[in-house]
C-alpha cells in the first residue's frame, strides 16, 4: 500500500514538472522570438544611423564650401572698394 502511494505520488510531481516545463519552454521560445525582434529593430537604427551620419557630412561639407565661398566673396568686395585684408 505504501509503495502504492509513493508511486502516485511520484507520478503527480512528475506530471506537475513536465507541465512546468513545457510552459518554461514556451516561455522561453517567446523571449528567443522577441530577442530576435529586438535584433532587427537594432540593426535598423544602426543603418538609419548610419544614413543620417552620413547625409550630415554632406550637409557640413555644403555648409563649409558655402561658407568659404562667402568668405571670398566678402574679401573680394572689401579689396575691390580698396580697403586691404589679409588671410
Amino acid at each position: 500500500m505504501k509503495e502504492k502511494f509513493l508511486i502516485d505520488q511520484l507520478t503527480s510531481t512528475n506530471a506537475n514538472l513536465v507541465d512546468q516545463i513545457g510552459r518554461m519552454q514556451t516561455h522561453i521560445e517567446g523571449l528567443w522570438e522577441e530577442v530576435g525582434f529586438k535584433n532587427e529593430k537594432i540593426n535598423d537604427l544602426h543603418f538609419e544611423k548610419a544614413e543620417l551620419q552620413e547625409k550630415f557630412k554632406d550637409l557640413y561639407k555644403k555648409l563649409y564650401e558655402m561658407e568659404v565661398r562667402k568668405s571670398t566673396a566678402e574679401k573680394s568686395m572689401t579689396e575691390f572698394f580698396g580697403d586691404r585684408t589679409d588671410n
